[in-house]
């Protein structure tokens, strides 16, 4: 019965999120929306009869672990799942869900602490504050976030190393920041991959001068998205970016290893197979870019994230999300933005003072992907538009979607452009 119950919980919430994109692949088959939509309301009302036709005297069971740190329900914050549900948790304070838990904390140690009974951060005794490290470690990490939920004295507001700064002073100007976008397909497009291995279909990459100190920003934006479904997009992409005259110098700064991997997969791939017929100068200028010797200079924004930058409102998280979540809570971090247009941006600018991400449609890489297969599904159908989720939104043409794809893509590589231009801005700081 718990099993059940745990099952039709799950069933409810994948049919009001998840469920959306199997709205979208109907749609893309030519069903009408409306017909999607009372098919999925009827569904919601059949597992909602179901729910309750289950006895309600034994709750399901309450098995905290690492799965908790993704709970959709608290991601949410609308249902409170089973950490309010539970004995413990529910009697310590009312609202369980405003609460860190333990699950939450990087590092090692949290099943013993369960089985100790402490279930949320704010339990723990801090440590006192030591002097900052070389590097920012986990475990530093998880004892300053502990200091910060217990309210410590000492718990670090801001913190740039000194070691980080120099890194970045040093660094060849201009300063490229690219991010990818990439699709798995389940039937491999190209001979000799593997099923779901990536495909890029579209880039952005915004260009800075790396002066901090100037009134006027020279910052530019510019990208690729395959929006005709060409036979392979990641060789167009490919020319694109390595033939761009502005991207031949300085250093170009990704977040995670995912783009200098890419491309020298492909430039092996290029190297050993030979380029696509009409690539072949693309190939000579990738095999440059890639070359271990005299080739370009590539630098993780995540490490040095995680090695030298600490923001209290990260919450002990890395991401590019919580990084410009943290910033936009600085009125200098964010002063740039009211100086800079939509074209330079590549994005209305209000949308980080007023919610980051959360003001773009396309919020995420796996909402970027289902897009572009809804594109590429819809223009294979003869389809002029696209349902993006039938029970709550119109149906969007494939230019407003496009154009969603783009910003959202700008959005990545300007948050990148932001921390950099705090950094150097502000210098070596620690802020209590």
């Amino acid at each position: 019965e718990a099993f059940v119950r745990v099952s039709v919980d799950s069933a409810i919430n994948e049919s009001q999120t998840s469920g959306r994109w199997f709205g979208h692949y109907l749609s893309t088959l030519g069903y009408r929306s409306d017909t999607w939509g009372q098919w999925l309301q009827e569904l919601e009302e059949e597992i909602m009869s179901l729910r309750t036709g289950l006895p309600k005297e034994e709750p399901y069971p309450f098995l905290p672990g690492r799965h908790c740190a993704q709970c959709r329900y608290r991601d949410m914050g609308q249902k409170k799942g089973c950490w309010a549900d539970h004995q413990e948790a529910s009697d310590s304070i009312s609202d369980s869900l405003s609460r860190m838990h333990i699950f939450e904390l990087p590092g090692h140690g949290n099943e013993t602490l369960v089985q100790d009974g402490v279930l949320f951060v704010d339990q723990l005794e801090s440590d006192p504050a030591a002097d900052l490290p070389s590097a920012f470690t986990i475990p530093w990490r998880r004892e300053e976030q502990i200091r910060q939920e217990t309210q410590h004295p000492k718990a670090i507001q801001e913190a740039l190393l000194h070691q980080t700064l120099e890194q970045l002073q040093k660094l060849p100007r201009p300063f490229h920041f690219l991010d990818f976008e990439a699709v798995g397909f389940p039937i491999p497009q190209r001979e000799g991959d593997r099923i779901y291995d990536p495909v890029l279909f579209q880039y952005s990459c915004h260009t800075w001068d790396g002066d901090s100190s100037s009134d006027s920003i020279s910052l530019s934006h510019t990208g690729w998205l395959d929006e005709e479904g060409v036979t392979d997009p990641e060789a167009v992409l490919v020319d694109h970016l390595v033939s761009n005259p502005a991207l031949q110098k300085g250093t170009i700064i990704h977040f995670s290893p995912f783009e200098p991997q890419h491309l020298r997969k492909i430039a092996k791939r290029w190297r050993k197979e030979g380029p696509p017929k009409g690539f072949e100068q693309a190939n000579d200028s990738l095999q440059a870019w890639m070359a271990k010797k005299g080739g370009r200079n590539f630098v993780d924004c995540l490490t040095l994230v995680r090695d030298g930058y600490h923001h209290a409102r990260m919450h002990g998280k890395l991401g590019l999300k919580p990084l410009i979540g943290s910033l936009l809570t600085s009125k200098e971090a964010t002063e740039p933005i009211t100086r800079l247009s939509e074209e330079q941006m590549g994005f209305p600018g209000e949308w980080l003072l007023e919610g980051g991400y959360e003001k773009s449609p396309v919020s995420d890489g796996e909402t970027a992907m289902h897009t572009y297969l809804m594109i590429r599904m819809a223009q294979k159908s003869g389809l002029k538009e696209v349902s993006r989720a039938s029970l709550t939104h119109p149906t969007e043409s494939h230019a407003e979607l496009i154009q969603q794809m783009k910003q959202y893509c700008a959005l990545d590589t300007f948050a990148m452009y932001l921390a950099f231009h705090h950094w150097l801005r502000v210098g070596e700081i620690t802020v209590y």
